[in-house]
């Protein structure tokens, strides 16, 4: 809810894998990239970005580029065979790269984290499944601000230490209700713009709560939140261990 409103949906918190062509290794991943990012977040994105294709993703990988918050798919690789100079110069990955980096130039970054654009997280699971190739496993990696805001909902947002509550996930007026579920063995890494986004620590954490729950409301894992570009793409490893139980009643 907006700061002064008080709302029950909602509550206040105080203030380089190695390549190979085994499709038993195959991943299709799906990147959604806020359009206005910070200036040293584009750059850390885009080599990532040619990282993955050229290095770590296994040859007949597909992935997917789409620029938020309207969801417009930018690019759609299919990882071919050979050394890194051979992949990225491969003309159809060399055209699209060019693309991608042509979006998020440097011309498009704003000048400070809190201004980054909003992935409209809502919607993820729906383009997922319209955008979709393939039966393996789903790499998602989301890059933007964790804090929702949306001018059409402005109800939930999550400005000013806010967090919807665990019954929004079911409430039929929440943008967090009703959403298409993930395919088997989903895995999510968001990519923030800055450590220190929302109002405080409480803040975050019960963001990431949520979030947490939400991914695993509708059949996927939100396995790191990180500002670490490297760890976002390429850990293996959750950081969290325990599986959430939703709150039966809220405060």
């Amino acid at each position: 809810v907006l700061s002064g409103c008080s709302k029950p949906t909602t509550r206040s918190v105080s203030s380089s894998a190695s390549r190979g062509a085994s499709s038993s290794h195959n991943r299709e991943w799906f990147i959604f990239v806020a359009k206005s990012l910070p200036s040293p977040l584009l750059s850390s994105f885009t080599a990532k970005l040619q990282d993955l294709l050229g290095n770590a993703a296994h040859s007949g990988d597909i992935v997917h580029v789409v620029g938020t918050p309207d969801h417009e798919p930018l690019a759609n690789f299919t990882i071919p065979e050979g050394t890194m100079r051979k992949r990225l110069h491969d003309p159809t990955v060399l055209q699209q790269v060019r693309r991608v980096a042509e979006v998020f130039s440097p011309a498009s970054a704003v000048k400070t984290a809190e201004d980054c654009g909003q992935l409209q997280l809502p919607m993820v699971s729906s383009s997922i499944s319209s955008l979709r190739r393939t039966k393996f496993p789903s790499r998602v990696i989301l890059i933007g601000n964790p804090i929702y805001e949306d001018e059409d909902q402005r109800g939930w947002s999550m400005a000013g230490g806010h967090v919807p509550t665990d019954s929004s996930l079911d409430s039929a007026i929440s943008p967090f209700h009703n959403v298409r579920d993930f395919a088997p063995e989903t895995s999510i890494s968001w990519l923030t713009p800055s450590s220190n986004w929302g109002s405080d620590r409480n803040h975050r954490d019960a963001v990431i709560r949520f979030y947490r729950l939400f991914f695993q409301h509708n059949a996927a894992t939100l396995c790191r939140v990180t500002v670490d570009t490297h760890a976002a793409f390429f850990s293996e490893t959750s950081q969290f261990s325990d599986t959430l139980i939703p709150n039966e009643t809220d405060d």
